[in-house]
């Protein structure tokens, strides 16, 4: 709390302006200890609880446990352009797995899990890879932005992620879908009973 006793009389109006920048900093400073404290005992909570997040797994188990509930439970779909696409322009040829569709909307809803807000640009960016331009240099591509924008509005659609300024963010129910499927797949793995 922050108070100033006055030494020397000065005018009622600069007085009571001084004494209303106080009263906002003194709110302002309770409202930082409050949401602090919350903080804390969020974490504390959590670790009593002993909970599993998506940092507590390895990606490529977590992904395609992810790509088996999308594709179980129907929601999220490949569209009928899907079977003929290349991931991008550094690419020669489209993915071998039929399933692909599924496992690149469980890697993106990972992503935005951790990176969120993220935008479809810098997704663009995580996805592409080396050109092979024959005799001449490699040179980085970008990945294919269609079919990130697609798999996203999926997730949208099925209330995972939400659009906000500055890109996507994962939502309440996105956070714990993911987070009850890592506590299955480290459930199922004994090597992971020391983290």
């Amino acid at each position: 709390m922050i108070r100033i006793k006055f030494a020397r009389s000065i005018s009622t109006e600069k007085e009571s302006y001084i004494n209303e920048i106080i009263r906002k900093t003194n709110a302002k400073l309770i409202d930082f200890k409050r949401k602090r404290c919350h903080n804390i005992q969020e974490k504390r909570t959590r670790r009593k609880l002993n909970m599993t997040t998506v940092y507590d797994v390895p990606a490529n188990l977590l992904i395609d446990q992810i790509a088996k509930e999308l594709h179980k439970e129907k929601k999220v779909k490949p569209p009928e352009w899907a079977p003929f696409v290349k991931t991008g322009p550094h690419k020669e040829r489209r993915p071998d797995n039929p399933d692909w569709w599924y496992v690149r909307a469980a890697a993106l809803l990972r992503r935005v899990y951790i990176d969120g807000p993220i935008g479809v640009n810098r997704l663009r960016t995580r996805y592409g890879g080396k050109k092979d331009r024959g005799s001449r240099p490699e040179k980085f591509k970008k990945g294919s932005g269609a079919i990130i924008r697609r798999a996203l509005q999926q997730l949208e659609e099925a209330g995972f992620i939400e659009k906000v300024e500055g890109g996507r963010i994962i939502t309440s129910n996105g956070r714990a879908f993911l987070d009850k499927i890592a506590h299955k797949v480290k459930e199922n793995l004994k090597e992971l009973e020391k983290y």
